[in-house]
């Protein structure tokens, strides 16, 4: 074989070489992008950023979202369904929280002592664009229009700040279930809310029965970090000059002044009976007769 022969049939071999390694290396490439790593999934989690008090609402700053690796039997899907719930026992900081680490209470236990709850009407703009929800703390504006009488200039005025949402249609805090409907409710969807129940103190409940009647109430959504800045809380009788009912009874449930109970109490003076005395009688003219009042005895 020729010299010739030989370098051709040497270059032949490295070029199919070169060709097979290629084709090798392409399919081996194609191999590993339809194969990838396969990822673990992640389940939702809440944990308890704080340690959370035996019967004592959680709220949502004692909350943190996070994922598992593997889901919690029972566990809550996001923190908002674990605001204003009772925890059954002390759960400390960092536990993963669970149905059976709450209790069920009924509508009033959610209600504080120096609170009632009253609901008001509520459309897609009071209600924050349909995104209030129960456990939500607002900020409670009135709204009242000039009538030329007693109201002499349209103004909004802040009625109440850092007001609880109890519940919103039929959806109500501290439900098992996210969404939850009150017991008797008819079931309602957020978007669909028409009420909303919020957690008024005792003392401003005649002004916000007032307003309703005066005026119209608007919600603004409270950030869970905002603090009271020092923006005084005005009352409806500012403006329309209608005194709530309450305060006046209120005023009129004073107590009296001492001097007062002691005169209102005292026992009434016994009757007096005539003094006797000598027979009075009246100087009149024979013609038109006389009158003789006797004392007693005579």
């Amino acid at each position: 074989m020729s010299i010739r022969l030989k370098r051709t049939a040497y270059a032949l071999g490295v070029t199919g070489l070169a060709l097979l390694a290629f084709t090798l290396g392409a399919r081996w490439a194609g191999a590993s992008k339809a194969a990838p790593m396969a990822i673990a999934p992640q389940y939702p989690a809440v944990k308890a950023s704080a340690n959370l008090t035996p019967d004592q609402p959680v709220t949502l700053i004692q909350l943190q979202s996070t994922q598992q690796a593997a889901p919690v039997a029972g566990g809550l899907a996001n923190a908002q369904a674990a605001v204003g719930r009772l925890p059954v026992r002390a759960i400390p900081a960092g536990s993963v929280l669970t149905e059976a680490d709450f209790s069920t209470p009924n509508f009033a236990a959610l209600v504080a002592p120096d609170e009632r709850a009253m609901a008001m009407a509520i459309d897609e703009i009071k209600a924050v664009g349909n995104h209030l929800q129960p456990g939500d703390h607002v900020d409670v504006f009135f709204t009242v229009r000039k009538d030329g009488q007693e109201v002499m200039q349209s103004e909004a005025i802040r009625l109440l700040a850092d007001v609880r949402v109890l519940a919103l249609g039929g959806s109500a805090i501290g439900a098992k279930r996210e969404g939850a409907a009150v017991p008797g409710a008819p079931a309602e969807t957020n978007d669909k809310a028409r009420s909303a129940v919020l957690a008024v103190p005792n003392e401003r409940v005649a002004d916000v029965v007032l307003a309703q009647q005066s005026g119209q109430l608007t919600l603004v959504l409270r950030s869970p970090a905002a603090q009271n800045h020092a923006i005084a809380n005005r009352t409806v009788a500012e403006l329309t000059g209608q005194a709530p009912r309450a305060a006046t009874l209120a005023a009129r449930s004073q107590p009296m002044p001492a001097a007062v109970q002691q005169i209102a109490t005292a026992a009434p003076p016994p009757p007096r009976t005539p003094e006797s005395g000598p027979a009075r009688v009246a100087n009149v003219s024979n013609e038109s007769g006389v009158e003789v009042i006797r004392g007693k005895g005579q």
